[in-house]
């Protein structure tokens, strides 16, 4: 680490030796490599390191493997920036390689190694390549890299003794080669089965050249402003060339710019589905048999769609489009098949008929050596109806399936789009409307606007229709609960409920008390079930809360609901604290004295008579009605009873009473004359003589003796 390393090797691992890192080091003017790992070395990191200047490679990995190189700096060393030999299962990832005196990367009889996401410009010779010799260089991963002005190709995949170059995947790079006579990406001798894929080249002398090299994938890359060849085949066999776009090749001086060039005899390749536009040939076999052309759309070619020249022969062209060139096919050599058993070419300047409706023209199509004997007919673009939402059919939130119906023997895309929004959706067959699409466009509409869907379609000859789609927002149900209120206290008689909904089409209304265990529709305002909500109420305190949810779904399914809290108001306590059952009282008015719980309290009132006669009270502490108590009490007996009830009634009109059983005290007033009352008088006063004289004869004996 933070080394400046200079000597024959500036960093050289070898006999096995694993788990070393080697970072941020200025590694230079070696005479021989920067950074050598040979002899089974494993699980090395080489990271963030300068290596520049030295005789041999910059870094080389020689029968080594699971070995990392990322994030160096790589240039003007005498040989390779990378050079991975006899190694496999290499990461070699996001450096930077420029200025080496050979390839910015060799991959040499090595495999599964990862070149990802790299910047590759400059190097002298090559910028990534691929080697078999006396070995094979199999399933490696060149993906993502930045590949430019290299002096050499881009990528180039070769063998140059015995053993090939396979399997391998090339995958997403960006090449701008600029070279004067090589190629973006080149697959050489031996070198088959490797995937060609989803790559954009521009400002190459040829993009993409197969010479030698069979049964190679080519598919997905785009091709834009190529000096000479887009695609070249030149003896190559069995490769497949597809869904390419190769557009704009310019040509060089006098030399003629080809979107795809067929030579020294390549045959039996399969090019079919790839756009070819703005060249001056779009295809060019100057020496190629048996290939098979389809499904290709040719045009704006400023000499030839097609030109076959003497020497290629049996060649097979069908279904491909022809629009817009100045000449659309020549066939020189006059043994090449324009059409199929089944159908042709669709020429934009076919003058014939199509009598039966069958999408083949009646008479043939000849241009200069070749016969189209079954030229596609089309002469209006494709019909779209819809089966399936229908105009002005109300959709909810869920993203609707569209069924739509679009004839055309010649069909080629079709999408759809919402109006105000750019973003093109293609299709292949009936499904779903895009989530994320339609749900955005419903979310910012309100109930009853319309949503607008254009569905587009165009045939292979890029004929263009459309059609728009109009249908209706059919928002949530909306529930405005006027009563009862939240937080509304409840006794024990079931409240009424006023609910107002906003909704097109309602399937469906009904609440619940217990959380959804039971369910009670209704179409109409009314009063929440008794039987039930007084079994709930029965269960609860005073201060609990019932939940009361309703619900309303619409015709499509869409549910809604509001909750309102309320409070349960259970019937006021009394409790009588004086006067107590059984106490005695006289005409004089008792006093009272009670305990009352209860939230809200409408009135209080008491009565002595079972209700004849009420009198209200406001204050627990008080004393009953003085002229009504003596009358009463006047007009009982002693030992006689009076029951006093209070009554207590909250805000909801729910009462509660309580009695209390007082006794009458009011014994008879005493005889007249006094004396006791049941024994004449005579007979007291003839007592107390006879005890008078007792007594006094007692005390004289007392006194003698």
């Amino acid at each position: 680490e933070n080394g400046q390393l200079i000597s024959a090797e500036g960093v050289y691992i070898y006999d096995s030796s694993n788990f070393n890192y080697v970072f941020n080091n200025n590694i230079s003017s070696n005479s021989r490599y920067g950074i050598r790992l040979t002899s089974g070395c494993i699980n090395n990191s080489i990271y963030e390191n300068q290596v520049f200047s030295n005789v041999n490679s910059g870094i080389a990995l020689l029968s080594a493997e699971l070995n990392f190189i990322e994030n160096n700096i790589i240039f003007a060393n005498g040989f390779e920036g990378i050079q991975i030999q006899n190694s496999n299962n290499i990461s070699i990832l996001e450096n930077e390689l420029f200025d080496n005196a050979r390839s910015g990367i060799l991959l040499m009889n090595s495999h599964n190694n990862t070149v990802q996401e790299n910047i590759v410009y400059e190097n002298n010779w090559y910028g990534i390549y691929l080697q078999g010799s006396f070995g094979t260089t199999e399933y490696n991963k060149i993906i993502s890299n930045e590949i430019k002005r290299n002096a050499y190709d881009g990528i180039f995949l070769y063998t140059l003794n015995e053993g090939n170059v396979s399997h391998n995947l090339i995958f997403n790079n960006f090449i701008e080669n600029q070279s004067t006579s090589y190629a973006g990406i080149s697959i050489g001798v031996d070198s088959y089965f490797n995937i060609l894929k989803e790559n954009f080249l521009v400002e190459n002398y040829i993009a993409i050249e197969i010479i030698n090299g069979d049964n190679n994938t080519v598919s997905g890359n785009v091709i834009n402003h190529t000096k000479y060849v887009g695609i070249l085949l030149g003896n190559a066999i069995f490769n497949s060339i597809y869904n390419n776009k190769i557009l704009i090749t310019e040509g060089i001086g006098m030399t003629s710019g080809s979107s795809i060039l067929i030579s020294s005899n390549a045959r039996e390749n399969w090019i079919y589905d790839n756009l070819i536009s703005d060249s001056d040939y779009g295809v060019h076999l100057i020496s190629g048999d048996m290939n098979k052309f389809y499904g290709n759309t040719i045009f704006n070619c400023t000499k030839r769609g097609v030109l076959a020249q003497t020497g290629s022969d049996n060649n097979l062209f069908y279904r491909n489009i022809f629009l817009n060139n100045t000449m659309h096919a020549w066939d020189q050599a006059g043994t090449n098949f324009w059409n199929n058993s089944q159908i042709g070419n669709y020429w934009d300047n076919y003058t014939g008929s199509d009598s039966n409706y069958d999408g083949i023209g009646d008479t043939n199509w000849l241009f200069p050596g070749g016969i189209d004997y079954l030229p596609i007919w089309d002469d209006s673009a494709p019909l779209i109806a819809f089966i399936s939402p229908t105009n002005n059919t109300r959709l909810g939130f869920v993203v609707p399936n569209f069924s739509v119906e679009i004839q055309d023997p010649n069909l080629d895309k079709m999408w759809y789009q919402f109006l105000g929004n750019p973003q093109n959706v293609f299709f292949s067959s009936n499904g779903s409307l895009d989530r994320n699409l339609w749900q955005s466009e419903w979310n910012s509409l309100s109930d009853g606007e319309y949503i607008y869907i254009r569905f587009y379609a165009n045939d292979t000859f890029g004929q263009l229709s459309y059609k728009d789609l109009q249908v209706i927002k059919d928002a949530f149900p909306i529930i405005s609960i006027n009563n009862p209120l939240n937080n509304t206290r409840i006794g024990r008689d079931a409240p009424n409920f006023i609910v107002e909904v906003e909704e097109y089409l309602i399937d469906t209304m009904w609440y619940t008390i217990d959380g959804g265990l039971t369910n009670f529709t209704f179409t109409s305002n009314a009063t929440i079930e008794q039987s039930a909500w007084q079994t709930l109420w029965h269960t609860l305190s005073d201060g609990n809360s019932i939940t009361l949810i309703f619900y309303v779904n619409d015709s499509l399914g869409q549910l809604s609901y509001k909750i309102v809290d309320l409070i349960v108001d259970e019937f006021p306590i009394i409790q009588i604290i004086t006067p107590i059952n059984g106490f005695l009282v006289n005409n004089t008015a008792p006093s009272f004295s009670l305990q009352v719980e209860e939230y809200q309290i409408d009135s209080m009132w008491y009565t002595i008579d079972d209700g004849v006669t009420n009198f209200t009270f406001t204050n627990n502490v008080g004393t009953i009605d003085q002229i009504a108590w003596e009358a009463l009490w006047n007009s009982l007996s002693d030992g006689e009873v009076i029951t006093i009830t209070f009554y207590v009634r909250d805000h909801l009109g729910q009462t509660k009473s309580e009695s209390v059983q007082v006794q009458v005290n009011n014994p008879p007033p005493p005889p007249p004359g006094g004396g006791i009352p049941g024994f004449p008088l005579i007979i007291i006063l003839g007592t107390l003589l006879i005890l008078s004289s007792i007594v006094v004869s007692k005390r004289f004996k007392s006194i003698i003796n």
